[in-house]
Parts: C-alpha cells; structure tokens; sequence
C-alpha cells in the first residue's frame, strides 16, 4: 500500500479493495489476481487524498457494475421486462459514474489551483523594506526681538527708575539718586566708571 500517498488511510484502501474485488475475482481466478487488477486501476488514477481515492472506487464500481448489467441484460433467456429493468438500472450508473467524475475533477482542479496559488506566493521576492525619508534637523530660529538682553534690561530699568525719581521731584533725596542714577547708566551705556554728578563723590586724590 506504500504505492499511494502517505496521507492515504491504509485503511480506506483496503476498505475499497474489499468493495471492489467481487466485480473482478469472477475472471481473476483467485483473490490475490483480484486485488492486483484492482490496484492497477487504483493507481493509474493518482488519488493524492483520501476523498479523491474514494471517488476514484466510485467511478470504477459505477462503471464495471454498469457493464456487467449490459451483459446480463444480452442473455437470451432474459425476460424482456428484466432486460429493461437492467438497462435502466445500467443507465443510471453511469449517470453517477460521470457525477462522480465531475466532481474528481472538480477537486483536482481546486487542488491543483491551491498548489499553484502557494508556489506563486512562495516565488514572489521578500519585499524591501520602505526606505524612511531622512528627517532634516529643523534650524535653530533667530534669536527672538523681543529676547531683551541682560544689559539691556539693567538700563531699562534704571531708566524706569529715574522716570519714578522725576515724578516726584519735591522730595529733595531725589536729586542725588537721579545724579546717582544717570552715573550708572553712563556706565552701562559708556562702560566708564561711575561718579556721581551731584558733588557728593569726591574726587581723586591729587599728589604734590
């Protein structure tokens, strides 16, 4: 039985050369003639399933049974109404002889489509893997305007701070912070040293 293939149930064959062999032992002689000619038929159809070798005994049984009825139904001694009711019955096995055909060659055919269908996708080349586009590093943005710098700000603010000292100018302390005052902002704007503009600083000594 190793002439089928492995996925073909041992037992399924024996089953069906046990269903076969009456239609050919009669000739065959003995059982083991039988069980040879039924594998020959067997096998020259190429079952690859389960399912196809059954179909496969179905159309070699529908066939073989249908043409022992035609020759029983040519015996001379046949009653007319039993050589209808033969043809009949012969003519209806090969009804199911041609179904059963169908439909081996109908699942052939999706067989053969499936193995073709996995060889297709197993020739297809591995696809490439997308390139990704280089992401462009973004350019550091100018420094903002309204980004005041540190020396900047210090002279604003002694700015505002003179404008607070001016507002109120009846308070005589004033007058010597906004000497003060503008002494620094020289120096912030000018980077001179500063020296207070109301008198008060003295000035360097002086050697004889």
């Amino acid at each position: 039985m190793s002439v089928f293939p492995a996925n073909i149930s041992d037992t399924v064959v024996c089953t069906i050369l046990d269903l076969l062999l009456p239609l050919f032992l009669r000739y065959a002689g003995t059982r083991e003639d039988a069980c040879l000619v039924v594998f020959d038929l067997l096998i020259e159809q190429k079952p690859q399933t389960n399912e196809e070798l059954g179909l496969i005994a179905e159309i070699i049984g529908f066939r073989y049974k249908a043409l022992g009825l035609i020759r029983d139904s040519e015996h001379p001694d046949v009653p007319l109404a039993t050589v209808l009711q033969l043809t009949k019955t012969a003519n209806a096995l090969r009804r199911n002889e041609a179904a059963a055909q169908r439909k081996l060659d109908a699942l052939r055919r999706s067989r053969l489509a499936e193995q073709s269908t996995v060889q297709a996708v197993e020739a297809e080349p591995p696809q490439a893997e997308p390139v990704q586009p280089a992401q462009s590093v973004p350019a550091e943005a100018p420094p903002s305007a309204a980004a005041t710098p540190p020396r900047t700000t210090g002279i604003h603010t002694r700015l505002q701070t003179m404008v607070d000292e001016l507002t109120d100018p009846g308070d005589p302390a004033h007058t010597a912070d906004i000497s003060n005052d503008l002494a620094a902002l020289r120096h912030d704007l000018l980077g001179t040293a500063p020296h207070a503009l109301n008198g008060t600083a003295s000035p360097p000594h002086q050697p004889y």
